[in-house]
């Protein structure tokens, strides 16, 4: 069923504008509010995303998500604009054509990016520059060297082992260096490679990540890794 859009009647908006851009299989709209004089985002109840004249999602902030977009397909984009008086104002169109199709990939070695640990990786075609990381928590990375999920699925109850004589690996991406790597452990015995070595009983290592490819880890006396964040 199409949506009606209304006339501006919102006495708080002179004029609505945005962009979109894919991000895997989701459209992220992104909308700039300008406000007449005395008015402010304090004064705004919600945006509303119309595409090909049906009403496809909400937001109480200025990012919208349409998720399920499908490929190949036209979306001609308006943003509503709804103020906390129940009055509107509306955008102007903004076609917007869904290029790349996703597939999504289970990593065989879990990967350290600026977000955190990924599991699953998202490749684009026929833009092979748009790819995404993204962590799952259905599925275990391929490789048998791989450390598993439960060490960073963000939950301090789970965990990856108990290990005796095991090296584990995680890959690092480039956007990782420089960051901070905070694993939380058992306390027994461990060993750390970035690649320089550090060994020891604590329940906390943190370590600033340098120019590497992978950070090897290593459990003894049935070791256990609870969590490891990035920040």
């Amino acid at each position: 069923m199409s949506f009606s859009v209304p006339d501006n009647k919102s006495e708080v908006f002179s004029n609505i504008s945005f962009t979109a851009d894919q991000y895997r299989t989701d459209l992220v709209v992104n909308v700039t509010p300008t406000f007449k004089t005395g008015y402010s985002s304090s004064d705004i109840y919600e945006y509303l995303l119309v595409a090909n004249d049906k009403l496809v999602s909400t937001s109480k902030t200025t990012t919208i998500t349409f998720e399920n977009i499908n490929a190949g397909q036209r979306y001609v984009l308006r943003v509503i604009a709804l103020d906390k008086d129940s009055k509107m104002h509306k955008s102007g169109t903004v076609p917007y054509d869904v290029v790349n199709t996703f597939t999504r990939v289970v990593l065989s070695r879990p990967i350290i990016t600026d977000k955190g640990v990924m599991n699953v990786r998202y490749d684009s075609y026929p833009d092979t520059t748009k790819t995404y990381y993204d962590f799952d928590n259905t599925v275990q990375p391929t490789s048998t060297d791989a450390l598993p999920k439960e060490a960073y699925d963000g939950d301090m109850t789970t965990y990856a082992g108990p290990y005796n004589i095991t090296y584990k690996y995680l890959d690092v991406d480039p956007s990782a260096i420089g960051k901070t790597m905070k694993i939380y452990t058992s306390g027994n015995y461990s060993c750390y490679y970035l690649p320089a070595s550090t060994c020891g009983r604590s329940t906390t290592y943190t370590f600033t990540i340098p120019n590497t490819t992978e950070v090897k880890v290593y459990g003894n006396e049935s070791h256990k890794f609870y969590e490891i964040e990035i920040y």
